[in-house]
């Protein structure tokens, strides 16, 4: 991975040496394309087939950002769950992007995500069915029936 942030940052490798010189950069931090990629495969089955194709298109082309954006749009419109090691990724790397014009923008949408995940059951339908409620896997609706 320090070859990579190497590359990155212009960092030489120093002559007859295969490996690039330690970094002083955070590489636990992920990338923009790591990001669309992960939320990408996790969120596959609740994208339509146009949002997938779009997806991916953006992907190949390096439009990370565009992938991302899209993909926890119809996360939101669909009212879908993620993994809350998902969730936990995204929020660090969004964490990246402090003082970015589109981070207040993308938080908002990450709250709205985290919110749906948890709605509450009303307490009559909890009592009427004695049925303990398990946390929603990934990409399945999170209301209750």
């Amino acid at each position: 991975m320090t070859g990579y942030v190497g590359a990155i940052y212009g960092i030489e490798r120093p002559a007859g040496s295969s490996s690039w010189p330690p970094s002083t950069v955070n590489v636990s931090t992920t990338s923009d394309a790591d990001m669309a990629w992960l939320l990408a495969i996790a969120a596959d089955l609740c994208l339509t087939g146009h949002e997938r194709m779009m997806t991916f298109v953006e992907l190949g082309s390096g439009e990370n950002y565009l992938a991302i954006e899209r993909i926890l749009n119809a996360v939101m419109s669909s009212r879908m769950a993620l993994p809350v090691a998902i969730i936990d990724r995204l929020t660090r790397w969004l964490d990246g992007y402090v003082g970015n014009s589109e981070e207040p923008r993308l938080r908002t949408m990450l709250a709205q995500i985290q919110a749906q995940q948890v709605e509450p059951v009303p307490l009559r339908t909890q009592q009427v069915r004695h049925v303990r409620r398990a946390a929603a896997p990934a990409c399945s609706t999170s209301v209750a029936r």
